[in-house]
Protein backbone atom coordinates (compact mmCIF):
# COMPACT_ATOMS: atom_id res chain seq x y z
CA UNK A 1 0.00 0.00 0.00
CA UNK A 2 3.00 2.32 -0.24
CA UNK A 3 1.86 4.11 -3.41
CA UNK A 4 -1.69 4.93 -2.22
CA UNK A 5 -2.51 8.27 -0.65
CA UNK A 6 -4.32 8.49 2.68
CA UNK A 7 -7.82 8.91 1.28
CA UNK A 8 -7.32 5.91 -1.04
CA UNK A 9 -6.15 3.78 1.88
CA UNK A 10 -9.17 4.89 3.93
CA UNK A 11 -11.54 3.94 1.08
CA UNK A 12 -9.82 0.55 0.84
CA UNK A 13 -10.42 -0.12 4.54
CA UNK A 14 -14.10 0.81 4.12
CA UNK A 15 -14.38 -1.58 1.16
CA UNK A 16 -12.82 -4.35 3.27
CA UNK A 17 -15.60 -4.01 5.84
CA UNK A 18 -14.23 -1.65 8.50
CA UNK A 19 -16.84 0.66 9.97
CA UNK A 20 -14.61 3.69 10.59
CA UNK A 21 -11.11 4.92 9.75
CA UNK A 22 -9.30 8.14 10.67
CA UNK A 23 -6.42 10.04 9.08
CA UNK A 24 -3.97 11.57 11.55
CA UNK A 25 -0.96 13.88 11.26
CA UNK A 26 1.31 13.66 14.31
CA UNK A 27 -1.38 13.76 17.04
CA UNK A 28 -4.07 15.73 15.18
CA UNK A 29 -7.10 14.00 13.64
CA UNK A 30 -7.67 15.45 10.15
CA UNK A 31 -10.43 13.26 8.70
CA UNK A 32 -12.77 10.52 9.86
CA UNK A 33 -14.29 8.07 7.35
CA UNK A 34 -17.49 6.16 8.15
CA UNK A 35 -18.93 3.22 6.23
CA UNK A 36 -22.54 4.24 6.85
CA UNK A 37 -23.76 6.62 4.19
CA UNK A 38 -26.42 8.19 6.44
CA UNK A 39 -24.01 10.58 8.23
CA UNK A 40 -25.68 13.96 7.70
CA UNK A 41 -22.73 16.36 8.04
CA UNK A 42 -20.16 14.54 5.92
CA UNK A 43 -19.10 14.51 2.31
CA UNK A 44 -19.79 11.42 0.21
CA UNK A 45 -16.98 8.89 -0.29
CA UNK A 46 -17.29 7.55 -3.84
CA UNK A 47 -15.62 4.42 -5.21
CA UNK A 48 -16.53 2.92 -8.58
CA UNK A 49 -19.59 5.19 -9.02
CA UNK A 50 -21.01 3.98 -5.68
CA UNK A 51 -21.19 5.81 -2.39
CA UNK A 52 -19.42 3.64 0.17
CA UNK A 53 -19.49 6.04 3.10
CA UNK A 54 -18.95 9.57 4.34
CA UNK A 55 -15.93 11.64 5.37
CA UNK A 56 -15.87 14.39 7.98
CA UNK A 57 -13.09 16.98 8.17
CA UNK A 58 -11.64 19.39 10.71
CA UNK A 59 -12.84 20.05 14.25
CA UNK A 60 -15.92 17.87 13.85
CA UNK A 61 -13.65 14.94 12.96
CA UNK A 62 -11.73 15.46 16.21
CA UNK A 63 -15.01 15.25 18.15
CA UNK A 64 -16.08 12.03 16.41
CA UNK A 65 -12.74 10.24 16.88
CA UNK A 66 -12.87 7.10 19.04
CA UNK A 67 -9.92 5.18 20.48
CA UNK A 68 -10.64 1.94 18.61
CA UNK A 69 -10.52 3.42 15.11
CA UNK A 70 -7.95 2.40 12.55
CA UNK A 71 -5.42 5.23 12.18
CA UNK A 72 -3.76 6.10 8.88
CA UNK A 73 -0.77 8.35 9.57
CA UNK A 74 0.47 11.10 7.29
CA UNK A 75 4.25 10.99 7.46
CA UNK A 76 6.35 14.11 6.83
CA UNK A 77 8.04 14.05 3.45
CA UNK A 78 11.79 13.53 3.50
CA UNK A 79 13.89 15.76 1.27
CA UNK A 80 15.53 13.96 -1.63
CA UNK A 81 19.30 13.91 -1.80
CA UNK A 82 20.63 15.43 -5.00
CA UNK A 83 24.05 14.90 -6.54
CA UNK A 84 25.16 18.34 -5.39
CA UNK A 85 24.46 17.42 -1.73
CA UNK A 86 26.90 14.50 -1.72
Amino acid sequence: MGSLNCSSRARLFLLKGKSSVCVVKSVTVLEVYFANAEEENGDAVIYGNHQIGTVIHGDEAKDLFKAGMIRIPIWPKKPRISCSDV
